[in-house]
């Protein structure tokens, strides 16, 4: 597998609010890093700031970004207010970095936060940037899935990690009931299982890291049980000194729909990249459902069943 050139067109998305030179500068170095073009944008929002002349105070940081940090950086000419603007911007950016932008919508039930719409046009990814020190921003966390489709997140690791620090994260999902402890025959069988599947998970996983051992890079390897979520959650709260690198899926059929995952990594106050993953097929996303649903009553089944 071979890894793609680093983004070379960066959005950034910011309210002007407080601490928001510290993000700009934070993103600003990584631009300088990796080579790649700022584009700074006004984003008002439904909440304005009462800010006298924004773009003036705009423009003012965006000097202060190419003279101290020599970066390459446009302005947007105008207020972003409407949101069919703003994806029409979005739609011509490798990376969209939302720099204290992502306020709660007005009507919470009905309409979708920014980063919720963004996500769901799926034109680029996200990158929310909530910690504005860089001292502690020393590893990047690759969570994946092991499906071919999550293939395009290695790009944007290698793009995005700092020095060495990458970490590939893989969850292996168990519904299985553990087995009483009496029942010694049924534990030996359920610990044997799980070692094979942690087993071909770390295989996976070493296939995966091969491209970026072979760039340099010196990836770590972890594999963990439970639900998703709910893991993914906490490894993310016990790695706060970095950034976490999700994919996720366009999902547009529910208004108030929200990318579940990674709005719940972002609410712990996490650095967060999300990039979109190719969307499937219809017939294979609806065989996948029914699958996960036999799966879910066959484990239901099993549960109530077991001694």
């Amino acid at each position: 597998m071979r890894l793609a050139a680093p983004p070379a067109r960066w959005l950034v998305l910011t309210t002007l609010r407080a601490r928001t030179g510290e993000h700009l500068r934070k993103v600003a170095r990584h631009a300088v890093a990796k080579g790649a073009h700022l584009v700074l944008a006004y984003y008002e929002g439904q909440h304005p700031s009462g800010l006298v002349d924004p773009l003036a105070r705009l423009a003012q940081r965006a000097r202060f970004l190419r003279r101290r940090l020599g970066v390459c950086v446009d302005l947007v000419d105008g207020v972003l207010r409407s949101r069919r603007d703003l994806l029409a911007l979005v739609d011509g950016a490798d990376l969209v970095c939302l720099v204290d932008a992502n306020e709660p919508p007005a009507a919470r039930a009905l309409m979708p936060d920014l980063l919720t719409v963004l996500l769901r046009a799926g034109s680029a990814p996200v990158w929310v940037v909530q910690d504005a020190s860089e001292t502690r921003f020393t590893t990047l966390h690759c969570c994946t899935r092991l499906s071919p489709a999550d293939a395009v997140l290695l790009p944007w690791a290698q793009a995005l990690a700092p020095a060495r620090g990458i970490h590939l994260v893989h969850v292996l999902e168990t519904t299985m009931p553990v087995p009483e402890p009496r029942e010694s025959a049924q534990h030996v069988v359920f610990d044997h299982m799980l070692r094979q599947w942690r087993m071909r998970a770390y295989q996976s996983l070493e296939q995966w890291a091969l491209p970026l051992r072979a760039a340099g890079w010196r990836p770590m390897l972890t594999v963990l049980l439970g639900n998703v979520e709910e893991v993914l959650a906490q490894h993310a709260r016990s790695a706060w000194h970095g950034v976490v690198l999700l994919g996720h899926r366009r999902r547009r059929c529910w208004p108030g729909e929200r990318s579940s995952l990674v709005h719940r990594v972002a609410a712990l106050g996490i650095d967060v990249l999300a990039v979109p993953l190719p969307r499937q097929p219809w017939p294979r996303r609806a065989g996948q459902a029914l699958v996960r649903w036999l799966g879910l009553r066959a484990a239901q089944s099993r549960g109530a069943a077991w001694p």
